[in-house]
């Protein structure tokens, strides 16, 4: 379902450092400093880690290491981040040993200009019920997960990205929106028929007037090129032509809506052999309606869009979020899908945090949202999550949680799956610079009338980090 405007999102997207993309799937910790910690400008972070992790595959030493420049001034940053991830085991250092992780970011504004320049490399491994439930497969910004089994056999993950933000004039009735991405990611070393190789290239532009303050109007175009190597060998081309507005009707009150005429064009492999191309031309819109409320918000989103297999499905969602007492927070959404065959699918979400005594916080969420998968078939992925976590001292706390997620074939033949996941956590500070970090983590994974696959993780690891200034 579409989100609602200016109301918390319906995932929280957590801006990952590099200790993050260098421990990957593995539960091993390094603590990276972001620049925005109150570190010294320009600063110059290490970090280094060693853990050892053990699963149905036996243990595995694993060392980490991470080199981050941050720097700002008044209008510009900076942040270079590398470092690599070396896996030992039972065989010793094999050929895929090495996980080599590159990020950049510079950011530019001057209140008239915004730029935003971003790249990374990343190789990690793919392993794991956690990787198909959080990892973006298709690479959209929406994890959407088109299986929940567990991953057959290990591998590799290599990612490839660079994304571009321009905004000129800012401050003038007329301004220009631009941008560009590129995205590729390639597996290495497994045979599992849920990862696929991609390739994705976009470019936007967008053309603001703003006639007076509280009322914008866009002229919006964009162009997109992917490419899938699935069981259909997809190749997509995806051109938008549209407008929109967003306006400030009253106090507390927004509405916006954008409408585009869109084409899009797919070639694939055919049933009867060969390739065929199927072309749908049609309009595609988004829009709402948003209340700030003395306690939260409250509002309606409706959608049309353009699934994987060119049919059109509308969204339709009511939502209202609220501020509860002692800084927790509540956010409640139900909705409608409509499938282009007339097939209807309920759709929901809620999301809870709490914060409780001695430091501890609840959350919990659950979510259930109607789409088409990778081979074309109407699915409704829910998902439901809870996390508590607990301060045990100054210097060490716990963690738990527990993870639901069922894939239901609306309109398809492939079978319902189900999964679970539950893991623990302990950390602890054993000085300001050193920390220790085990936990342990079970998933199971079935299909409608399938067997249970079951995978254990435990792991345990210490990690520093060094801030200085250069």
């Amino acid at each position: 379902m579409p989100g609602p405007v200016a109301a918390p999102p319906r995932r929280g997207r957590i801006r990952r450092g590099l200790a993050a993309a260098l421990a990957g799937s593995s539960a091993i910790w390094v603590g990276v400093t972001s620049a925005q910690e109150g570190v010294p400008n320009p600063a110059l972070v290490i970090d280094l880690g060693v853990g050892l992790e053990a699963d149905g595959d036996g243990p595995e030493l694993r060392g980490d290491v991470g080199l981050s420049y941050l720097t700002r001034t008044r209008s510009q940053s900076f942040e270079l981040s590398l470092g690599s991830s070396v896996r030992v085991g039972e065989d010793g250092i094999g050929d895929e040993a090495l996980l080599p992780v590159l990020r950049t970011v510079y950011g530019f504004d001057n209140g008239a200009t915004l730029l935003s320049l971003s790249g990374g490399y990343t190789l990690r491994e793919v392993e794991g019920l956690s990787f198909l439930l959080t990892e973006d497969l298709d690479g959209d910004g929406d994890p959407g997960f088109d299986t929940v089994g567990l991953v057959e056999d290990d591998g590799l993950l290599e990612t490839v990205s660079a994304n571009l933000a321009l905004s000129l004039w800012r401050r003038s009735p007329v301004g220009l929106e631009l941008g560009a991405d590129l995205l590729r990611r390639d597996y290495r070393d497994t045979s599992d028929p849920d990862l696929d190789d991609s390739r994705r290239v976009g470019a936007s532009a967008a053309l603001r007037l703003t006639p007076r303050e509280g009322l914008d109007f866009r002229l919006t175009a964009s162009h997109r090129r992917e490419s899938e190597d699935d069981l259909l060998d997809r190749e997509t081309e995806t051109t938008r032509l549209g407008a929109g507005v967003d306006w400030r009707a009253a106090p507390g009150t927004a509405i916006d809506l954008t409408v585009a005429r869109s084409v899009r064009e797919e070639d694939r492999l055919a049933a009867g052999g060969g390739r065929e191309t199927i072309r749908t031309t049609g309009l595609v819109w988004e829009g709402g309606i948003a209340q700030d409320r003395r306690n939260g918000r409250r509002g309606l989103r409706f959608a049309r869009t353009l699934v994987d297999d060119g049919d059109r499905l509308d969204d339709l969602e009511l939502f209202r979020a609220l501020d509860l007492a002692g800084g927790g927070a509540l956010s409640l959404g139900v909705g409608l899908a409509r499938f282009e065959d007339g097939d209807l699918a309920v759709e929901a979400r809620a999301a809870y945090s709490q914060p409780l005594a001695q430091g501890a916080r609840l959350t919990a969420s659950l979510s259930r949202q109607a789409g088409t998968d990778g081979e074309d078939q109407e699915v409704a992925r829910s998902q439901a999550r809870i996390g508590f976590d607990r301060p045990l001292s100054p210097v060490a706390g716990v963690g738990i949680s527990a993870r639901l997620a069922r894939i239901e074939v609306i309109d398809g033949v492939d079978p319902d799956q189900t999964a679970i996941s539950v893991a623990a956590s302990y950390r602890h500070a054993l000085t300001p610079d050193w920390s220790l970090r085990a936990s342990v983590t079970h998933d199971a994974a079935r299909p409608e009338g399938g067997d249970t696959d079951r995978d254990t993780r435990l792991s345990l690891g210490l990690g520093r980090s060094f801030t200085f200034r250069p």
